[in-house]
């Protein structure tokens, strides 16, 4: 199954191509010409298209964990680290979405080369709605 990813400002974008290699849609920020728009823009824009938000940004991750809405990855590694622990971590990470449609995630590499992820639910109660 194909999934859609939405990578924040500060993802590097070889996780993109990563992302697109495991046969998957990924897009930028820049690409989506969203790059100035704040956290909760971003959030909305990602459940509008049905994309997994990725990014590294620790503050914008800690206020969706107390409200997860949509499916939102932190890579809690250097930015340069993105693009390899993602792709030791997307199959388990797309395990993890399967199992509701709010949730946060927090990838981190462990040691001995065992990715570690935590995990944030969300009651799916706190979906934005668009107005157009």
């Amino acid at each position: 199954m194909s999934l859609s990813f939405y990578l924040d400002n500060d993802v590097d974008v070889t996780c993109a191509a990563v992302i697109r290699a495991a046969g998957h849609q990924c897009w930028t920020a820049s690409q989506a010409a969203t790059q100035n728009d704040d956290d909760d823009e971003q959030t909305v824009y990602s459940v509008d298209k049905g994309a997994i938000l990725v990014t590294h940004d620790k503050e914008f991750t800690n206020r969706r964990k107390r409200l997860p809405i949509g499916h939102h990855v932190r890579l809690k590694c250097h930015q340069i680290d993105g693009p390899a622990l993602i792709g030791s971590a997307l199959d388990q990470i797309i395990s993890f979405l399967a199992a509701s449609p709010d949730l946060v995630l927090e990838v981190s590499p462990g040691r001995g080369g065992v990715v570690e992820i935590k995990a944030w639910f969300g009651t799916g109660d706190n979906r934005p709605s668009s107005h157009t």
